[in-house]
This record gives C-alpha cells, sequence and structure tokens, in this order.
C-alpha cells in the first residue's frame, strides 16, 4: 500500500468521524426540541456537513482506487479551512473552532502526503529519454 492510499483511507476515517459528529448534533438538537430543519439549514453545520462527506468519499475512492479521491480530499480541507477561517474571523470563542482548527491541520496533512506521493508517483513513472544521435 502506497503513501497516497494510507492518507486517503485516513482522510476517510476522519470523514466518517465528521459525519457521525453531525449525526450526533442533528441528534441532540431534536431532542432538544428544535426540528430538524433549523439545524441542517445553519451555515456552519452544512459546511462541516460538505467537507464530511467529500472527506468520506476520498477515503472510499482511496480505498477503491478510484480516480478523484485526491480532489475530494482538497475540497474537504478547502471546506475545512474556510470554517475554520470563518469562525475565527466572526470572534466565535475558542470552544467553538478549536476542534474545526485541529481537523483542518489533520485534513491539511494528509492532503499533502496525498499530493507529495502522488507528485513522486509521477516522476517516478518518466522514464529519461536515450541520447538518439551523437553527442557533442
Amino acid at each position: 500500500m502506497d503513501q497516497s492510499k494510507i492518507c486517503g483511507i485516513a482522510i476517510g476515517v476522519l470523514g466518517g468521524w465528521l459525519l457521525w459528529q453531525v449525526w450526533q448534533t442533528v441528534a441532540f438538537q431534536t431532542a432538544s426540541g428544535l426540528s430538524v430543519s433549523e439545524v441542517v439549514l445553519e451555515p456552519e453545520f452544512m459546511m462541516r456537513l460538505l467537507a464530511a462527506i467529500a472527506a468520506f468519499v476520498a477515503g472510499i475512492a482511496a480505498l477503491t482506487e478510484l480516480r478523484g479521491g485526491a480532489w475530494f480530499a482538497g475540497i474537504a480541507t478547502f471546506i475545512m479551512g474556510i470554517l475554520t477561517f470563518v469562525m475565527i474571523a466572526m470572534g466565535a470563542d475558542k470552544s467553538l473552532w478549536q476542534d474545526e482548527i485541529t481537523y483542518l491541520f489533520i485534513m491539511t496533512a494528509l492532503f499533502l502526503g496525498i499530493m507529495v506521493a502522488r507528485s513522486r508517483n509521477a516522476l517516478l513513472a518518466t522514464e529519461p529519454v536515450a541520447p538518439t544521435g551523437d553527442v557533442e
């Protein structure tokens, strides 16, 4: 198993964990009397949900060796980054965004691991060109 596949599966596991947290949030909020639409239509919730889905799909793509998993990993990292920086910029309490920034660092490291492995594999796949004539 190569490095890009390992990083892809790891980001997929993180995406699954984030999906579990989203489910727990919906269950907790609906138990406290809110409707599902009130919970789901919050922008922070939607961004986290989209990042979790993209990360999970990236993991599935890595596991099944489908192309495009790196794109989903990048999209998940980008959405999590936007969510984190918007929360910080709006002055949210540290306790609200400290999980997001931790997930952002992990996702960024895994995405960079995927990209480095892919570029290394691309370099190894190219063969040197043999000279065709006399060298002067």
